[in-house]
C-alpha cells in the first residue's frame, strides 16, 4: 500500500513541477513589448495656407533697385478690384543727409483674376477691406506677364501686403485672393490670365459656405461677365490687349464660351474713394487677416 503511493507521488511530480518552470521562464524572460501605433497628427489651425495661390508675375517693385521703385501703396479703390496705386522711394536730401520718402503719382490698375461689385451691396464693403489691410503700408506688385492690360488699358496686377494681426501676423498675403477670401470678391472665370487662381475657387467656395461679404445678402456680383467681347454667338473671342494704348498694335484673341457682350467703363482719378473723402461704410469691414 505505501509503496503504490509512493509511486503514484513520483509519477505525478514533474506534472506538479511544469507550471512553476514556465512561470520561472515567463520571470527569467521578460516579453517583448508591444510596438506602439504611429499617431495620426490631427488637423490644427490654421487650415488657410497663406503661401498657396500667391503665382508671381514681373515684379513693378524691387528695393535697391536704380530702375524700379521701392514699393507701392495703395492710395484709394475705386471697387474691389480696380485700385490706384503710387510708387514708392527713398531719397536721401538735406546736410546732414536724412532718408526721404517721395510718393509717385496715382495709377489706375485692376486686380488680376477677379470681379467685385460695382454697386451696393458690397461696394463699400470692398473699399473698406482694401483699406483695412494695407492703409500706409509698403506693398509688392507684380504685373500679369502674359496679359499685362486690360481693354481700357488699365494694368492688370498681383498685390502683396503683410497681415497685420492674427494667425497671419507679418505673413505675406495675396490681396487678390484675401478679396475673394473675405467675400467681397468672385474668381473671374472668363478674362484670360497667367496667375494661377485655382486655389481661389476653394476660398470662394469657403466665402459662400460661411456667408461673408456680399454672400450674407444671398447673391453674387453680375458682373462675373466676359469684359468684352468682338461678337453675342456662343463661341465669341475676348480682345486682350498686350500693349498700352497708342503702342504698336500687338492683341491676341482667347476662345471662351459667352453669350453677353458687356463693356468696363474708364475709371478717372477723380473717382477714386480715398480714405479721407469716401463716405461712412454701409456694412461693417471683415475682420483683418
Amino acid at each position: 500500500m505505501k509503496s503504490s503511493r509512493i509511486f503514484a507521488f513520483l509519477t505525478a511530480a514533474p506534472l506538479l513541477l511544469v507550471p512553476f518552470a514556465g512561470g520561472c521562464s515567463l520571470i527569467l524572460n521578460k516579453p517583448e513589448p508591444l510596438p506602439t501605433p504611429t499617431p495620426v497628427p490631427a488637423p490644427t489651425p490654421p487650415y488657410f495656407d497663406p503661401a498657396a495661390g500667391q503665382s508671381r508675375g514681373t515684379a513693378l517693385n524691387k528695393a535697391g533697385d536704380p530702375v524700379l521703385p521701392d514699393a507701392f501703396r495703395i492710395a484709394g479703390a475705386t471697387t474691389g478690384d480696380t485700385v490706384a496705386i503710387q510708387s514708392v522711394d527713398t531719397v536721401k536730401t538735406g546736410t546732414p543727409p536724412r532718408d526721404v520718402i517721395t510718393l509717385g503719382p496715382p495709377d489706375i490698375v485692376r486686380l488680376a483674376g477677379i470681379v467685385a461689385p460695382t454697386t451696393e451691396p458690397g461696394l463699400q464693403g470692398a473699399r473698406n477691406a482694401i483699406t483695412n489691410w494695407t492703409a500706409g503700408q509698403n506693398l509688392d506688385v507684380d504685373v500679369d506677364a502674359k496679359y499685362p492690360f486690360d481693354l481700357d488699358g488699365r494694368r492688370m496686377v498681383h498685390i502683396f501686403f503683410k497681415g497685420r494681426k492674427g494667425p497671419y501676423e507679418g505673413q505675406q498675403l495675396s490681396l487678390n485672393r484675401m478679396m475673394v477670401r473675405s467675400g467681397w470678391a468672385v474668381v473671374d472665370l472668363y478674362s484670360p490670365t497667367s496667375f494661377d487662381t485655382s486655389e481661389w475657387l476653394s476660398d470662394e467656395a469657403y466665402a459662400r459656405r460661411h456667408k461673408l461679404g456680399f454672400w450674407r445678402y444671398g447673391q453674387a456680383p453680375q458682373q462675373r461677365v466676359a469684359v468684352r467681347t468682338t461678337g453675342t454667338g456662343a463661341k465669341s473671342r475676348v480682345i486682350v490687349r498686350t500693349a498700352r494704348p497708342g503702342q504698336a498694335p500687338a492683341t491676341q484673341t482667347t476662345a471662351q464660351t459667352t453669350t453677353s457682350q458687356t463693356t468696363r467703363s474708364r475709371t478717372t482719378p477723380s473717382q477714386i474713394a480715398s480714405p479721407a473723402t469716401r463716405p461712412p461704410a454701409s456694412v461693417p469691414p471683415p475682420a483683418e487677416p
